[in-house]
């Protein structure tokens, strides 16, 4: 694993080794290996329940999860996303960790266990919303916005104002969605449809789904009418 200097005191060094040690200890060479293969070249192929398991052996701790999230690792990085103290994040802080998300799993995990939960976490929704590009990379694209704006609907905490503007963009994004932006998207009007307010524009967008000649476009009508048929 890289070594990163930081400047910490002899007790969050040791914390930082035995979190370091257990990941080492628990890694899998195959997996590893599988999961360099998609996108992820800096990995141990540690589970994600394992890496929950190690961060339950510690408390939340902002310069502790700093130090994990910039070692860069697969597995270091989402150990983070649990130890950061949400309500230490500011908005600035989080779209500077969203700069750092390439890997659609970071980014699940990033959304569920951090960014839904800071104190504006529909301010951060709109901001990155606000700075897309079609057909983009994760960091750049609608991805973020709709993994967020999921967990704050099913929290019962996403505001009118952040629906309205992703509605706004989904339209566009279904016209040519990728395989991580199509993943993003059926989150999004999977927790959509739970709202009897935007039944309507639910419908109207699985509609276009189901008339495209893109296959991940199609795929999203199939998630979504499978999750609110099972509901």
């Amino acid at each position: 694993m890289q070594k990163v200097i930081f400047p910490f005191d002899a007790e969050l060094k040791a914390e930082l080794d035995q979190i370091r040690l257990a990941i080492q200890a628990n890694q899998n060479g195959v997996a590893s290996r599988s999961m360099a293969s998609t996108g992820y070249k800096l990995n141990y192929g540690v589970p994600y329940i394992t890496l929950r398991q190690i961060a339950a052996e510690h408390k939340q701790n902002e310069k502790l999860a700093d130090c994990l999230w910039n070692i860069g690792y697969r597995e270091t990085m989402l150990i983070a996303t649990l130890l950061y103290p949400a309500d230490k994040l500011t908005l600035v802080k989080c779209q500077e960790l969203c700069e750092d998300i390439n890997e659609m799993e970071l980014a699940e995990f990033a959304c569920k266990n951090l960014m839904a939960k800071i104190k504006d976490a529909n301010g951060l929704t709109i901001k990155l919303s606000a700075s897309t590009k079609e057909n983009s990379n994760i960091k750049t694209s609608t991805v973020l916005p709709y993994l967020i704006a999921s967990w704050l609907i099913e929290n019962g905490v996403c505001e009118e104002n952040t629906i309205c503007t992703l509605n706004n963009l989904v339209g566009k994004d279904l016209e040519s969605p990728s395989s991580h932006s199509a993943k993003a998207i059926s989150c999004y009007l999977k927790q959509l449809s739970v709202l009897p307010k935007y039944a309507k524009e639910t419908d109207s967008f699985l509609k276009q789904c189901e008339s495209s000649d893109k296959i991940c476009a199609r795929w999203i009508a199939e998630e979504v009418k499978t999750f609110i048929e099972y509901h």
